[in-house]
């Protein structure tokens, strides 16, 4: 027909490899590179030390996480581990990755924990230079200044870790309010 249509479709891993390894860590990360994806999805937050952190929930979530003490946390504490009021060493002494996830039969486990925005971008260049980063930021007005800061705050923090890891060009920011 004439028309140079760019055939090439963008493949991502979505929280990493999430069907394989835990979601949203290090490893996860690093196995969809190793798979030969393009650009990496992932969701993040906010620490209560201004830390954002790799996590698709503002707080540790029952389904893949366990409490301090290692063991299942209660459907009536699931929002209460919340990511915003909590320091960046203080979540890192959750397990997220030893539970087995109910939806992903093939996913290894081990123990693992949500690691910062910085640490990932900079594992996976080193990994792939031309990796891509795909990177959602969810706000509701009800989580700010609760689950989350207020969006401005929210977007300057993402993008002070994105230049300090030289990755602007290869990285695509996207948001939206939900209102429910």
């Amino acid at each position: 027909m004439g028309t140079n249509l760019n055939k090439e479709i963008n493949v991502q891993g979505h929280r990493g490899c999430r069907g394989l390894m835990p979601e949203n860590t290090i490893e996860a990360f690093e196995k969809a590179i190793d798979l030969g994806v393009h650009t990496l999805e992932m969701d993040v937050v906010i620490s209560k030390d201004k830390i954002v952190v790799v996590s698709h929930e503002p707080f540790m979530s029952k389904t893949y996480c366990l409490n301090l003490e290692g063991n299942q946390i209660r459907e009536i504490m699931d929002k209460q581990y919340n990511l915003y009021k909590m320091t960046f060493d203080s979540l890192q002494l959750f397990d997220c990755g030893s539970k087995k996830h109910p939806r992903l039969p093939e996913q290894k486990n081990f123990k693992t924990h949500k690691p910062a925005l910085g640490d990932v971008l900079k594992k996976a260049m080193f990994r792939n230079p031309i990796i891509k980063f795909n990177i959602e930021l969810k706000a509701r007005p009800k989580w700010d200044n609760k689950y989350t800061p207020e969006p401005k705050e929210f977007v300057a923090l993402v993008l002070k870790v994105i230049e300090e890891n030289a990755v602007f060009n290869q990285t695509n920011l996207q948001s939206f309010i939900c209102v429910f």
